[in-house]
């Protein structure tokens, strides 16, 4: 229907030949039917969009994030999910986490999850009450997106979680940011990008592991923000001019390996790939 139509002139405008193509064509439609629903039936404004609003452009700056491990119960959450940017024709992976870990929620047990499709962020800042800190990130556009609370405080979104709704309100404070080195899940229901290790535009992984700070205090003493810097740096060296957002499409694991080119070991390759600092994905 309308989404895949969509999808698939993404996948084939955009002539990327790898597999993440296809998955994406296809996890347009198949996302879970309750968590879609939801999103159509939200009332008011939000960053969130209806599937016919969905931005397939491919002048536009998409980022895909693959949710992994959700409804596993972990108190402290690894970086095991990947990103995909597509920008000018071109494709980069990274990995972090989309899932929130407790031990960085806070005293709030409800931890936030942002729920499945397309988000539109803007570029913006990070950590900006710390003029020491403060770094580029990327913020929901306007109003804020849509989430799940992990309501029985389980440390996962489960479909008991899904069953009781959304928020009320938007949420304005999920961003997309850093997470250190990788060897700590930044999240607090943000979207979070490891510094270690990347794949550049040929599939090759690029270790910054030499220069990639484990957190902000080697800030200070020469290391950056390894993998997180090229991917920001992509984004607003290549954004067209005067475009400020990308689409930030987030789907499950299980969306993708219905791709006939993506099994259940694609994604654990690519992730155990990244994370071992040289190959190709």
């Amino acid at each position: 229907m309308g989404p895949v139509n969509r999808a698939g002139r993404f996948a084939r405008v955009q002539q990327v030949d790898f597999p993440l193509a296809k998955g994406y064509a296809t996890l347009c439609s198949e996302f879970e039917p309750s968590i879609l629903q939801l999103s159509e039936n939200f009332k008011g404004n939000t960053d969130t969009q209806k599937i016919k609003d969905w931005n397939t452009s491919p002048d536009a700056i998409h980022l895909i994030g693959i949710r992994r491990n959700q409804e596993k119960s972990s108190q402290k959450r690894e970086n095991d999910d990947l990103f995909v940017l597509l920008i000018k024709g071109m494709v980069f992976k990274f990995w972090g986490s989309t899932d929130p870990s407790q031990g960085v929620a806070g005293k709030r047990l409800d931890e936030p999850f942002l729920i499945e499709g397309q988000h539109i962020y803007r570029f913006g800042w990070h950590k900006v009450s710390d003029a020491q800190q403060v770094y580029r990130a990327l913020k929901p556009a306007k109003y804020g997106v849509l989430v799940f609370r992990d309501r029985d405080n389980d440390n996962s979104l489960t479909p008991a979680d899904i069953a009781k709704g959304l928020d009320a309100t938007p949420n304005n404070s999920i961003n997309i940011h850093w997470s250190g080195k990788g060897e700590t899940n930044y999240s607090a229901g943000c979207q979070v990008i490891a510094g270690q290790s990347y794949s550049n535009h040929e599939g090759k992984v690029i270790d910054c592991t030499a220069f990639a700070s484990p957190g902000y205090a080697d800030l200070k003493n020469g290391k950056t923000w390894g993998a997180y810097n090229v991917f920001t740096d992509l984004v607003l060296c290549y954004a067209p001019e005067g475009v400020n957002t990308i689409a930030y499409t987030l789907a499950r694991d299980e969306s993708f390996l219905l791709s006939t080119d993506i099994n259940e070991n694609t994604l654990a390759s690519w992730e155990g790939t990244l994370k071992g600092n040289e190959g190709v994905v």
